[in-house]
């Protein structure tokens, strides 16, 4: 059986007073750290894609022009006549010659560079404040 006198002991004692805000001063600023940690890491994505966009361009742009699908696209906009007259087979043959690489690679890097930008607009108003997020928009 415990000894009801160290029971009590236990009971009287009670935790400083300012152990509660030092406490949630220390959470608070890890969680800063942690927000600025990943709004740089957003940063650097976001310039890494841009960068990395114009490559997927131009290959893209090389893939379509090797695989005629441009010639075929063009036929959108210069005759419109033999494209209804044709349209199953038109539209075969442009699906058929869609350069499916460079479309996923421009596809991946863009959703790289939105998703990037999607959380450093949400970091932006934590780490420099709600007031220079309105006046920058």
């Amino acid at each position: 059986m415990p000894d009801m006198r160290k029971v009590r002991m236990i009971k009287k004692v009670e935790p400083p007073a300012e152990l509660l805000d030092s406490v949630m001063a220390r959470i608070q600023s890890e969680r800063l750290r942690e927000v600025k940690t990943r709004f740089w890491l957003s940063s650097g994505i976001a310039l890494l894609s841009l960068l990395l966009l114009v490559p997927a361009l131009r290959e893209f742009n090389a893939e379509a022009v090797q695989s005629g699908f441009s010639q075929f696209s063009s036929l959108l906009f210069s005759d419109g006549g033999i494209i209804g007259a044709y349209s199953q087979d038109f539209a075969m043959a442009l699906a058929e010659s869609l350069p499916a690489f460079g479309v996923s690679l421009v596809s991946s890097v863009i959703f790289l560079l939105l998703f990037s930008l999607r959380n450093i607009r949400k970091d932006m108003q934590i780490v420099f404040g709600s007031g220079f997020v309105r006046s920058a928009v």
